[in-house]
Order: structure tokens, then C-alpha cells, then sequence
């Protein structure tokens, strides 16, 4: 038995994803769902899970939902793995495995030219806070103090009497 957690570390996909999957295809999973009475948790069995493996399989193959129902529905009432009966459903899986590939390697290529966009913006931003730490370096060094500042500095200062006290004093 898998619990929810688990499914999505073993799938590869979030937990709010997973949720959907089951109730896309809660007539295919319901008998391999369980409740654990302890503390209401989900469980899945391990016939579920592969079946979870499957849906997953058949849409990273880009198949919309119905063909996924049609293509389990299938495989499930002859309890094999799906194979091609003809000729030209062997064609039609090889065009479809080219035409993945083509579009795995755009994907790969996209990947990259995104990677080196982010890493360039990166380096931008970190120039601006550069920028940004030297214009206040600037503001606070050449702006005049507030009146506040003043009265404070002000406030701090001791009369020459009292300096000529602490004197005599030794502090």
C-alpha cells in the first residue's frame, strides 16, 4: 500500500496533480483505494500504483485523457501490456515516437536558451543591487544631516566645563 506522498515521489508529480489523476480516473482506481481508519489517510495498492504508472506513462506521450480511458480500458480487460496489432499501427507508433523525439530535442534546446536567459538576468540583478548599495552610499555621504541628526549631535555634546571637570577628574 502507497500513500499519497509516496505516489507523488514515485510518479514525479505534485500531490494536487495525483488528487486529479484519481478522481479523472476513479473508475479504474476506485477498487485499489483504501482508507486507513487510524488516520483517514489514503492508501493505494500496489495494482493501483501501477495503473497511476500507466496514466502517467500515457500522458508524458502527449495522449488527451479519453485516449488514456480508452487505451486502459483495453488493458485492463485482456490484463496485458498494450501492443500493436498491425503494420500500420506500428507506423503510426514509430511517426509518433519521431515526431516525440523532434520535440524532446526543441524542448532540451528551449531548456538551454531559458537557462542562459536566467543565468544573464541573474547577473543583472546582482549588478543592480551593486548599484543600488552604492547610490545609498552616495545619498547617505552627501545628503545634509536632518534636524533630528542635529539635535541628537547636539544633545551629546558636553560644555567645555564639564570637559574641563572630567579633566581635573582623570575620566
Amino acid at each position: 500500500m502507497y500513500t499519497i506522498k509516496e505516489l507523488t515521489a514515485i510518479l514525479g508529480i505534485s500531490e494536487a496533480t495525483l488528487y486529479n489523476r484519481l478522481r479523472e480516473f476513479d473508475d479504474f482506481l476506485r477498487d485499489y483505494r483504501r482508507k486507513n481508519k487510524e488516520n483517514n489517510q489514503n492508501l493505494i495498492t500496489e495494482d493501483g500504483r501501477r495503473i497511476l504508472e500507466r496514466i502517467e506513462e500515457l500522458r508524458k506521450q502527449g495522449y488527451p485523457f479519453e485516449e488514456i480511458r480508452r487505451r486502459l480500458s483495453k488493458e485492463l480487460a485482456t490484463d496485458e501490456p498494450p501492443r500493436v496489432e498491425d503494420s500500420q499501427g506500428s507506423l503510426e507508433t514509430l511517426e509518433t515516437l519521431k515526431n516525440l523525439q523532434s520535440r524532446v530535442a526543441l524542448l532540451e534546446t528551449e531548456n538551454a536558451q531559458l537557462r542562459e536567459r536566467l543565468q544573464e538576468l541573474k547577473d543583472r540583478i546582482m549588478s543592480l543591487e551593486r548599484d543600488k548599495e552604492w547610490l545609498q552610499h552616495l545619498l547617505q555621504n552627501r545628503l545634509p544631516p536632518t534636524r533630528e541628526e542635529i539635535h541628537e549631535k547636539l544633545s551629546q555634546r558636553v560644555s567645555r566645563w564639564e570637559r574641563f571637570k572630567q579633566f581635573l577628574k582623570g575620566v
